[in-house]
């Protein structure tokens, strides 16, 4: 499964399942450029993808509940809005690389019928905001790590009038893929063909 991503400033494509990331080679006319290919492809398959998958309801007690009320459950993580508050739960975190580009997904659900405000989710430097529903949705998106890393992870809600549940949270380590010329060719930032 491959992502686009233009928020880096350049069109980038993301591969999820690095062990069987394969590069092919055919009909490339430059010698160098099926070495560089080579080394690449040894780098990437060499690197195995990182899936940290974290328990809610196990690990609750490392979350920390700020802004609203709140509470663990067997299930997951629960927030309850005023629909003039913000809040959330933290979790104390600092297993991300720096400069490295991860997946967050997290799924979430609504109890009650709620109003206004959005959920939030995201590691401190990079947060999304969400409209939930009363079903289970999964939400994800992609980010790179500053140079500081990561020093918390967030589950929360704005201004939601309601409550909200949190069951699962995932961080998906992911590999860029180099990107096809208009000719199909596999180029590496800076390289042409004639």
């Amino acid at each position: 499964m491959f992502y686009q991503d233009e928020c880096l400033g350049y069109r980038t494509e993301w591969i999820l399942n690095t062990k069987t990331f394969k590069i092919f080679a055919s009909g490339l006319r430059s010698i160098g450029f099926v070495v560089f290919l080579g080394l690449l492809w040894l780098t990437c398959v060499g690197a195995s993808a990182q899936t940290i998958s974290l328990n809610l309801a196990r690990d609750s007690a490392q979350w920390k509940l700020t802004g609203c009320a709140g509470q663990a459950t067997n299930a997951g993580l629960v927030l309850q809005g005023t629909g003039s508050n913000n809040g959330q739960w933290q979790l104390p975190f600092t297993q991300l690389a720096p400069f490295t580009v991860y997946r967050f997904e997290f799924t979430a659900r609504t109890l009650q019928p709620f109003t206004g405000g959005v959920v939030t989710a995201g590691p401190d430097f990079c947060t999304r905001d969400y409209v939930p529903s009363d079903q289970w949705q999964t939400f994800n998106y992609i980010f790179q790590t500053p140079a500081a890393g990561c020093s918390s992870l967030h589950l929360g809600q704005w201004m939601l009038r309601g409550s909200v549940e949190f069951r699962s949270v995932k961080l998906v380590r992911l590999l860029p893929v180099i990107t096809r010329n208009e000719s199909g060719c596999l180029l590496g930032s800076g390289e042409s063909t004639s």
